[in-house]
Parts: structure tokens; C-alpha cells; sequence
């Protein structure tokens, strides 16, 4: 199989995993903290976990649908991620936007004190992980991905230093989020 496939593979599986502790981490720190919004944690996490979960079955399957479902999942979540980029740029103005949807400027204030988050933490925590999602949407449009999901055969190949580079960076990266979140 293509290093490509593979890779891609990984990080979808490993950020999966990764999203279920931090989510049940975040949900105990809010239990601890005696925190209103502590159901609407997993209420949130679970519908975004299998947005990422059902695709990533159905690539890890070799079905051609995944590749359509699973790029346009991770291009919205870029999207959505430089929307908060600049919300915490310009944080006072971000409060009022949402205190004008209905949502207290207290509970957005409370969430990220009980995350343990100012907004330049949330802006590094975001610029890390927005171009492992630009690689993955990469990952996932290349040449020899689409070829293999569509024919599921592939010549063999020995690329796994450069798969264990990849997957090292990774495992880097979210010990780096972790930390800053505090986990």
C-alpha cells in the first residue's frame, strides 16, 4: 500500500484516539470544577467524534466515498479553525460576537479557564494542529491514495522509516497540545 494511504490512515486513527482521552480529560476537569457545562462536553464531543470516526472506517475499508466525506470534513474543520484563529486575535470582539447568539461571555470565559486556556494558547494549540489537517487533506488527494482506494492493489514498497518519521512528529505534536492544555 501507498505511504500516502498509510500515513493518512495513522493520523486519522491516532487523532481519534487522542480526541476521545482529551475529550473525557476535559469532561473530568469540568466534573471537578463543578462546571454547568459539564453534560454538554460529551453532548459536543461524541456527534464531532463520529463525523471523524464513520469516514475513517470506511477509508480504512478502501471505500471511495470516504475520500469525498473525509475532505470535506477536515476542509470545514480548517475552516472553522481559522475562524477561531482569529476570534482569539481579536478576542474582545469574538466575546461579543457570541454574546450577541445567545451564548454568555462568562461561559465562553469559564470554558477556557477551566481548559486551562488564554487566547494566545488556544492560537498556538490551533497553529499546530491546522497543518497536520492540510497535510492529511493532502494526504488524502494525492495520485497514488485515490488510485489505491479506487483498485485496492499497490506494488511493495519499503517506506516505513519515513511512515515512523511521520508518526513521531505526531506523537510530538500532541504531547506539545497536551501540555499546554494541562493533561
Amino acid at each position: 500500500m501507498p505511504k500516502e494511504y498509510k500515513i493518512a490512515v495513522y493520523i486519522l486513527f491516532i487523532g481519534l484516539i487522542y480526541y476521545v482521552f482529551f475529550s473525557y480529560a476535559m469532561f473530568l476537569r469540568m466534573r471537578t470544577t463543578g462546571s454547568p457545562m459539564t453534560p454538554y462536553t460529551l453532548i459536543f464531543s461524541l456527534p464531532i467524534f463520529l463525523v471523524y470516526f464513520i469516514p475513517s472506517v470506511l477509508f480504512l475499508l478502501k471505500k471511495e466515498i470516504s475520500l469525498k466525506i473525509l475532505t470535506t470534513v477536515i476542509s470545514l474543520n480548517i475552516f472553522v479553525n481559522m475562524l477561531l484563529s482569529l476570534g482569539m486575535v481579536y478576542f474582545k470582539e469574538f466575546t461579543t460576537i457570541i454574546s450577541n447568539l445567545g451564548i454568555k461571555e462568562n461561559d465562553l470565559l469559564l470554558l477556557m479557564g477551566i481548559a486551562r486556556m488564554f487566547p494566545q494558547k488556544v492560537l498556538l494549540v490551533l497553529s499546530l494542529e491546522t497543518p497536520w489537517l492540510i497535510y492529511l487533506l493532502y494526504l488524502l488527494n494525492h495520485k497514488e491514495t485515490k488510485e489505491f482506494v479506487r483498485t485496492k492493489t499497490y506494488q511493495l514498497v519499503n517506506t516505513q522509516q519515513f511512515t515512523l518519521g511521520i508518526i513521531i512528529i505526531l506523537f510530538i505534536t500532541l504531547t506539545i497540545i497536551s501540555m499546554l492544555f494541562g493533561l
